[in-house]
């Protein structure tokens, strides 16, 4: 294997490790969508009640449930489309990692097989097996996003238990990735 394909295996495998980070990130900022989403949902019937429900100091507003009602239904409306926006994002994250796993192939195929490139070889194994997750859960997350009720909190709090890919629901092995991006970090801290 050339310095050239040796840095370019290199630069798409860590390219690969930035994706899976901003994964990371995407899916928390999802949780916090949903979080959100199922407070106001809470709310929502505490604000369209009729029932002398009191306001404190903004009962001396005039339409204050109403302006209320609608503010509350605007902050749904904002939240579920931020939450389409992180999974839109989760999956162009998958897609950048399709791109550098279908690079990394290509450079894998130039190679002849021996020994030494054994390492490269199971570097795209577990390349491919990361990214049949990632896709995985990049599918469920699509399906927990469609379809929100806002009128039913339950729903809304079981999407939310299930977002995260460490929930039992997630088709992510944390203990599989971790194998190798602790690996890497370990290595380029010394």
């Amino acid at each position: 294997m050339s310095d050239k394909q040796k840095r370019q295996v290199v630069k798409l495998h860590k390219s690969f490790l930035e994706e899976i980070e901003a994964c990371k990130v995407l899916e928390r900022q999802g949780q916090q969508g949903f979080s959100s989403l199922v407070n106001i949902a809470e709310r929502l019937p505490h604000v369209m009640s009729e029932k002398g429900t009191k306001y404190g100091v903004l009962d001396s507003m005039d339409n204050v449930r109403v302006l209320l009602q609608q503010r509350h239904f605007e902050s749904l409306e904002k939240t579920s489309t931020y939450i389409a926006q992180v999974i839109q994002g989760f999956f162009d994250r998958v897609e950048n990692m399709q791109r550098a796993m279908s690079t990394c192939a290509d450079v894998l195929d130039q190679l002849p097989v021996v020994d030494q490139h054994l390492f490269v070889v199971e570097l795209m194994e577990w390349m491919e097996n990361v990214l049949t997750m990632y896709e995985r859960e990049a599918g469920r997350k699509k399906g927990l996003g469609q379809h929100l009720e806002y009128w039913n909190v339950s729903d809304l709090q079981a999407r939310q238990a299930r977002w995260l890919s460490s929930s039992v629901h997630g088709h992510i092995k944390a203990d599989y990735v971790a194998m190798v991006v602790d690996a890497v970090t370990a290595a380029s801290s010394t």
